[in-house]
């Protein structure tokens, strides 16, 4: 139990002090009631301009006035053939011609966004009346008024309708094509890739023609050479007047085998006469057909191997234009054969389009992102307005004070 003084001292303690003159007026005064209608009717033009004028605004642009948008997809790869690299790594060890293939696939995937791309599809495919359906809106639709109404104006569009990306992992150029019906978007993708398709068999025919026309310009140019060659050997001989230098070298050598046979019979013949009988009158006709013939063996020899008008001379540039037109015809065999390999390479379709994943029609439209997109700008707007709203109160209350 507290005691009396406990009790006394508690009381003291909670004894309620006098307030004092608050800086304020407690009851809010006819200023204080008129600035906070102001400030109420500022919150609310604020809130009704900046979020629910936008959000209404986007909710009937996305909502009603953006017509639906179909999208067609389809997946291809540009190969070569024999060859199969499509990762990164194979890539960096691959070979030339797979690296050729790559550059088709950039090559392909240029053409499909090229101007030639988008006039095949107005003439064969009615691109032209699928981008102006009546059912398309006013900023998608072309013609319409923030576009040039001829060909750039066109591209344009056909630029913002229609993607093609390469993919450098896996090799797949991965094309779409948008449409305000599922059928013009599925019809332009098959054509685009049709046209993709004649545009690689385009490559291929150059190619061929380019490796053929070069194997024949090189089949003709050793023709050349060997019709020189042999018109060379043809005036040589003309000049030299023998077709054969070395066939008439061996006649000279035989004849000078012949004569050397002779001489040696003759001049056994001669010592065994001057021996049997030294006075015989057949001496000097031996002597003399002896000396007969060692001369006409010194004739042959300096005919054979003597000036620079001598058989040697004469065969070693006989030789060098016989070598230089079998060479040249060695050459236009080889020329030949490579003639032969280029058409047996043209048989074959050497770079080809094929599809990883054909287009179909569009279920459902794919554009635009309608609820994403109104509450993109809803948010947008009620940040907007709070940044605003704090800035104004901000003011009012130092303009207050």
């Amino acid at each position: 139990m507290a005691s009396r003084q406990d009790l006394k001292k508690y009381s003291e303690l909670l004894e309620l002090t006098p307030l004092v003159e608050a800086a304020y007026p407690l009851v809010p005064t006819t200023a204080t009631l008129r600035w906070h209608r102001k400030t109420g009717k500022t919150y609310f033009f604020l809130f009704t301009s900046l979020f629910i004028v936008p959000t209404l605004l986007a909710t009937i642009v996305f909502g009603f006035v953006f017509a639906d948008r179909y999208e067609a997809e389809t997946r291809f790869v540009i190969r070569s053939s024999g060859r199969n690299a499509t990762n990164a790594l194979t890539n960096l060890l691959q070979s030339t011609g797979m690296s050729r293939a790559t550059d088709d696939a950039y090559a392909v995937r240029e053409f499909m966004l090229s101007r030639d791309a988008m006039r095949d599809l107005v003439a064969h495919y009615g691109m032209r009346e699928a981008f102006s359906r009546p059912q398309a809106d006013f900023f998608w639709r072309f013609p319409n008024f923030y576009m040039p109404r001829g060909e750039e104006g066109l591209y344009r569009e056909f630029r913002r309708m229609v993607s093609a990306t390469y993919d450098q992992t896996t090799g797949v150029t991965t094309l779409r094509v948008q449409g305000f019906e599922a059928a013009d978007a599925n019809r332009l993708a098959e054509g685009l890739i049709r046209s993709a398709e004649q545009f690689v068999n385009r490559l291929n025919e150059r190619s061929r023609r380019d490796a053929v026309t070069n194997a024949l310009g090189e089949v003709k140019q050793m023709e050349r050479r060997v019709a020189e060659a042999q018109s060379k050997l043809t005036s040589y001989r003309n000049r030299e007047r023998f077709v054969d230098p070395a066939q008439d070298s061996l006649i000279v050598i035989e004849s000078i085998a012949k004569l050397s046979l002779d001489s040696a019979e003759t001049s056994m013949q001669l010592r065994q006469l001057e021996r049997a009988a030294p006075g015989s009158p057949q001496l000097a006709t031996l002597k003399s057909r002896f000396s007969a013939i060692e001369a006409q063996i010194g004739l042959e020899r300096t005919r054979l191997a003597g000036d620079a008008n001598s058989l040697s001379s004469k065969i070693a540039e006989y030789e060098r234009l016989v070598l230089e037109r079998e060479f040249s015809e060695r050459a236009l065999m080889v020329a030949l054969g490579s003639v032969e390999l280029a058409r047996v390479e043209a048989q074959r379709k050497q770079v080809y389009l094929e599809r990883v994943a054909a287009s179909s029609k569009p279920d459902y439209p794919a554009y635009p992102y309608r609820v994403l997109l109104i509450l993109l700008v809803a948010g947008l707007s009620y940040f907007f307005y709070k940044v605003v709203t704090t800035f104004a109160l901000d003011v009012r209350r130092h303009g207050q004070a």
